[in-house]
């Protein structure tokens, strides 16, 4: 609504006969205002505006105002609300108030909702309690003295009761230093303009969450403390605003979900402590160069950086996401970084949200742990191994797509943990693994260029699923008589898979399905004893029915062979402890010298597809197991050398034509089912 400022003196209000019948145009018109006393006002003379019902709304009564005559407001119907004499009133006239809608309260009536509590310098505002009556609090004007004790402090949630009861600007004393948590917590009729005193040196976390203010006055230059989500979800807020240099720690999401952009001329932190340490949680800024993290906080050292599972960068606003393109130097007393620290600083992921690390970052060497997705898809490109490393958590590099260094790891750590640097695609160093090392888990490596030879730990006993597939290593040493488990894929197409053999110690347990196959989809052979001699065999595990419970089931199976000459063929029974349960889809085909007759063991259970298509030099009649269940299409097909008859057993189950281009006569339940030049 408009305002009328009335005309004054520099000592009183007072009126000429013309401003008179000015004002009584105004009283006796339609027009609805809102009346507000000039701020230099000292005196509201006697019938002053006795009677102008056309005024509506509030009336303020500004500081500096000694004395309202007798009946100065009677018959302002119009005026309506809660009106705060303030403390500068020594004198108020007859009836001054009279049939009005207005509720007045005294300076005295008024200080009599605050509570509060002596600290070092004042006292600490705790609380404002109305006695259970609502008001209209409207600019309320917050003492700046309460029983002659200077007002320093607004303490935790002091305000927050009175959160519909605020309205209008707020102005914070000059006196006041600090802001408690809370203290105008969600105060959404606050839709003015905030008032900060130019001594204002803490402002903690939640302190104005919520609350509609329009405009701030600019953070005053003695501020150093900023808490978390301090003006978050004020979201009438907008346009830049200038975190003063005095400011040496800043929480998260100051101006979350607002349009505010944080501007930086510095950096700051914000941290905790606990157990005796420092944990820094929080950096802000936008620095290009060198950034190195203080060595102490509050007298502790700082022993890990990111409250795990927090990214230290991010903002709820990703106008104020913080950035660091250059170099990051922890501190020399950091024993860990905490999960997700700078995970998806990539400066891209969600609008740049998540901030941007970029550049080099130098760990101390008393690091022990970097934790789970520390850097996950940051735009770092080097970083050192510490000499004091013990955990790798998972995912710790993940889609450092920018990273490139020889990784040289220490004695001492024992595990490189799931997908700790899948896909850095960028880091074709060396890579160098202590003896100490005794698990590599799954992807931990995946996609990686790294270059030269792998020379893996004596003590290493897991290599999990895809942890070397598609690198770029050249060359393997031998397996350790250690290692116990080989997961699927762990060596898949690993660029010197393509030739060679690999020989499988007898600790070995277990091997996962194409462990070692090259990019062509073909397996590298692997020797196996207890079999025919000189044949090394190609084993995976796979997926197959049983028919002897109806189940689906997973099982090693033959699925190639080094194709070398021998008298009689007998596949093997075992592998890695486990039975051999068939020959898998074109599992033998074209190992034309494989030689004389064909011996498959009991336990077997099927022959899948072509499984020894094209096998020209078997001969005779197989010999098949009384386990043998399923026989699949030209499973035996062009087997020219097979000859006489098969008798089949009743329980075998035949895919289709299996026998053909053979010389066999086969024989099932008394029926002839195949005869030589017929494929009947």
């Amino acid at each position: 609504m408009k305002q009328i400022k009335l005309l004054k003196t520099s000592f009183a209000l007072m009126f000429t006969f013309m401003a008179f019948l000015a004002l009584a145009v105004f009283c006796g018109g339609a027009i609805a205002e809102t009346l507000t006393i000039p701020r230099d006002t000292t005196i509201i003379e006697d019938y002053a505006f006795a009677g102008c019902d056309a005024f509506t709304g509030r009336l303020e009564i500004p500081d500096g105002v000694i004395r309202i005559g007798a009946h100065a407001f009677d018959g302002c119907t119009g005026l309506t609300g809660d009106v705060i004499l303030p403390e500068s009133v020594e004198y108020i006239g007859e009836s001054a108030f009279e049939n009005t809608e207005l509720r007045v309260l005294t300076w005295e009536d008024y200080l009599s909702f605050y509570r509060y509590e002596e600290n070092d310098d004042g006292i600490a505002i705790t609380d404002v309690y109305t006695f259970g009556e609502t008001y209209d609090f409207h600019n309320i004007p917050i003492p700046h003295e309460i029983d002659s004790f200077t007002v320093t402090e607004i303490g935790n949630n002091a305000f927050y009761y009175l959160d519909e009861m605020l309205s209008g600007d707020l102005v914070i004393p000059e006196s006041v230093k600090r802001i408690g948590k809370s203290a105008f917590y969600r105060a959404p009729k606050l839709t003015g303009r905030l008032y900060l005193p130019s001594g204002l040196e803490r402002i903690d976390s939640f302190a104005f969450q919520g609350c509609g203010f329009s405009d701030i006055s600019p953070l005053p230059e003695s501020l150093s403390y900023i808490g978390d989500s301090v003006f978050f979800d004020c979201s009438n807020l907008s346009g830049d605003i200038a975190i003063p240099t005095s400011v040496v720690y800043c929480g998260s999401n100051v101006f979350g979900n607002t349009q505010v952009r944080e501007v930086w001329s510095h950096w700051a932190l914000a941290w905790e402590i606990s157990d005796g340490g420092a944990i820094i949680t929080r950096f802000h800024g936008n620095i290009k160069g060198t950034v190195t993290l203080p060595e102490t906080l509050d007298g502790y050292n700082v022993v890990k950086i990111g409250d795990d599972n927090k990214n230290l960068l991010y903002d709820w606003n990703n106008l104020n996401s913080a950035s660091i393109e250059g170099t990051l130097v922890l501190p020399r007393y950091t024993k860990a970084i905490g999960a997700s620290a700078f995970t998806y600083c990539d400066g891209e992921f969600l609008n740049g949200a998540y901030g941007l690390l970029s550049g080099n970052v130098v760990l101390p060497e008393q690091l022990e742990t970097i934790g789970e997705s520390a850097f996950y898809q940051c735009r770092i490109t080097g970083i050192n191994i510490p000499t004091g490393l013990r955990n790798i958590k998972k995912r710790a590099f993940m889609r450092c797509y920018y990273l490139n260094a020889d990784l040289a790891f220490p004695e001492g750590l024992t595990k490189i943990d799931k997908e700790a640097f899948n896909e850095c695609l960028s880091l074709t160093g060396t890579l160098t693994l202590p003896e100490s090392l005794t698990e590599i888990e799954s992807f931990a490596f995946y996609r990686v260029p790294l270059n030269g030879q792998l020379v893996l730990p004596s003590n290493l006993e897991t290599i999990g699923r895809n942890a070397f597939g598609l690198t770029g290593l050249m060359g393997i040493s031998a397996l350790p008589d250690s290692l116990k488990t080989i997961g699927d894929y762990a060596f898949h197409c690993a660029a010197f898979i393509s030739d060679g053999e690999i020989r499988l110690p007898a600790s070995v347990e277990y091997v996962g399905k194409d462990a070692f196959t090259s990019y062509w989809g073909e397996l590298v052979p692997v020797y196996l004893e207890g079999s025919s001699p000189g044949i090394k065999w190609l084993i995976e595990r796979d997926e197959y029915y049983d028919y002897t419970d109806c189940s689906i089931k997973s099982g090693y199976m033959v699925v190639g062979c080094n194709n070398v000459e021998t008298d009689n063929v007998v596949l093997p029974t075992t592998y890695m402890g486990e039975p051999v349960v068939g020959v898998g889809f074109c599992g033998l085909t074209g190992c034309d010298k494989l030689k004389g007759q064909l011996v498959i063991p009991e336990g077997y259970l099927f022959l899948d597809n072509q499984a020894f298509g094209g096998c020209t030099g078997l001969t005779g009649v197989p010999v098949l197991p009384s386990t043998m269940q399923r026989i699949f299409v030209a499973a035996f097909g062009g087997c020219s050398g097979l000859s006489g008859e098969l008798v089949l057993s009743e329980g075998i189950r035949l895919e289709g034509a299996a026998f053909n281009d053979t010389n066999l006569t086969v024989y099932q339940g008394g029926e002839l089912i195949y005869q030589p030049n017929t494929g009947e």
